[in-house]
């Protein structure tokens, strides 16, 4: 993805009210130490520093983290970047139209749990869709969707507000 990517991401953010929606929710239900999976421009993660938790924001793709580092710098923030998940543990990971780009969705649900404090929480979207080509940049694959949906089921706790699916562990 190029720096177009950047741009796009900019305008959904900035006309989709569903966006706006989803930050106050994520405002309202993270706590302490969050990580923000699939960050993209940042835009939960700047709302999060804003009222004052630590924040570790991860993307994979280079320019959308350099383009977070400079957003941060602007505002006079700081965050931890990383184009990977850290090993350690998080009270909320955040993970906002992020999911369903992933080619193994399970196997990066278990890897959150297990980097989710006992009573950490896991803020998510999911858009899987049955449509041939419809979403090519979203996982196809009916084994690998389904065996994430089993993981909920078996480990999670699950809860919906506002359109944020809310994981937490069985306890």
């Amino acid at each position: 993805m190029g720096n177009l990517y950047v741009y796009d991401l900019t305008a959904w953010h900035l006309r989709d009210p569903k966006v706006k929606t989803w930050i106050e929710k994520i405002v309202s239900l993270a706590y302490r130490n969050i990580l923000d999976f699939g960050c993209g421009i940042g835009t939960y993660s700047l709302n999060l520093i804003k009222r004052g938790l630590q924040v570790t924001a991860v993307d994979i793709n280079p320019v959308l983290l350099d383009f977070v580092k400079w957003r941060l710098k602007k505002r006079g923030f700081t965050a931890k970047l990383s184009p990977v998940m850290p090993n350690c543990l998080f009270d909320t990971i955040v993970a906002i139209d992020t999911i369903e780009h992933l080619s193994d969705p399970a196997a990066w649900l278990c890897n959150a749990l297990a980097r989710l404090n006992r009573k950490g929480q896991i803020l998510v979207t999911w858009h899987f869709h049955d449509c041939a080509g419809a979403h090519p940049m979203h996982v196809s694959d009916k084994e690998k969707v389904m065996k994430f949906f089993d993981i909920i089921q078996d480990y999670c706790r699950h809860e919906l507000s506002d359109g944020i699916q809310i994981l937490r562990h069985r306890i």
